[in-house]
């Protein structure tokens, strides 16, 4: 697990806003059997997933990273929810974030499940990164 992937986990979990969370999840592969998808943070809110990538600097990347992980939990939704890993959802929200390199570059960007951007929130340290994630 990379710095930035612990750090923005330490940020979600101190929110105490979010249940069910995991960092570094390993998520069942759609398309190949017995291969898994790490996930960077996930988290739920009430019957809502949330799911946060910042692996790639490539917005095409992520977006393809973020749909995967969105197509597993959906297609794998009652294997999870009996696994105990999450409770019954019915929503998936889908985060690419950046948390280092420069201010104007430290960003979180909602993503729907067509890969178009839905909104995005510009930060300036973590403590904003803190109360944006809060308040989602």
């Amino acid at each position: 697990m990379r710095k930035y992937e612990r750090k923005f986990g330490e940020i979600l979990i101190r929110t105490n806003s979010y249940k069910n969370i995991d960092i570094g999840i390993k998520l069942e592969h759609t398309l190949f059997w017995g291969h898994t998808l790490e996930v960077d943070a996930i988290g739920q809110k009430r019957k809502t997933i949330f799911v946060f990538e910042g692996k790639s600097n490539k917005p095409k990347d992520v977006v393809t990273q973020l749909l995967e992980r969105k197509h597993s939990l959906d297609l794998f939704k009652q294997i999870y929810v009996n696994r105990g890993w999450f409770f019954g959802y019915t929503k998936i929200r889908l985060f690419f974030y950046r948390i280092k390199g420069s201010i104007t570059e430290r960003c979180l960007i909602e993503y729907d499940g067509k890969g178009r951007i839905i909104d995005s929130w510009n930060f300036t340290d973590m403590n904003e990164l803190f109360e944006i994630l809060r308040k989602l």
